[in-house]
């Protein structure tokens, strides 16, 4: 009777970890695994399912060396944990969030992405801002304003609507200001 039991549950088990993706094509391009990630958050409030896919594709980045795709997946996951909504209200953790920030930034800067670097930091400022930590969104205001100059990329893929690097360097001035970074 309890090797029935130990099956009933492990039939169980495994039907509620394949719904976590269900409706999910599978794919090795992680950028194809980012945008289901997103369907899954934006659409269908699945948080969990949506960490799940973005870390499939960061595995799948890392093998492919696909430096880019791996940070947007892991602003992503920052972005969950920052803020993951009614139905994810478990995975709310700061440090994690901060953590992926710091993973998504190394990338960038690794290929000269700055403005996407620019773009985490704010990012990161904000969700520092958000855990009443004005120091540390200081530092991280500052530090983004220091990488401004740099020359970025060539191949470097235009950041999302309306977050250009005009807008960024404004608000970043404007949020020094108001924080009274020093």
């Amino acid at each position: 009777m309890k090797k029935l039991d130990y099956s009933l549950l492990l039939a169980i088990l495994s039907f509620i970890v394949s719904c976590s993706s269900a409706l999910v094509f599978e794919t090795n391009d992680p950028q194809r695994k980012i945008q289901q990630a997103t369907i899954l958050l934006n659409e269908q409030n699945r948080p969990v399912g949506a960490i799940n896919l973005l870390k499939q594709a960061i595995d799948l980045s890392q093998k492919q060396n696909d430096k880019h795709s791996e940070a947007i997946a892991e602003f992503y996951i920052a972005e969950i944990y920052k803020n993951p909504g009614k139905r994810g209200r478990t995975l709310l953790d700061i440090n994690k969030a901060f953590t992926h920030y710091t993973k998504g930034i190394n990338l960038f800067n690794e290929l000269k992405y700055y403005n996407w670097s620019l773009f985490l930091y704010w990012n990161m400022s904000n969700t520092y801002k958000l855990a009443s930590k004005k120091e540390q969104s200081c530092k991280t205001l500052i530090k983004a304003k220091s990488i401004f100059d740099q020359a970025s990329a060539a191949t470097e893929p235009a950041l999302p609507s309306p977050y250009y690097k005009e807008n960024l360097r404004r608000g970043m001035v404007d949020e020094i200001k108001f924080l009274k970074c020093s």
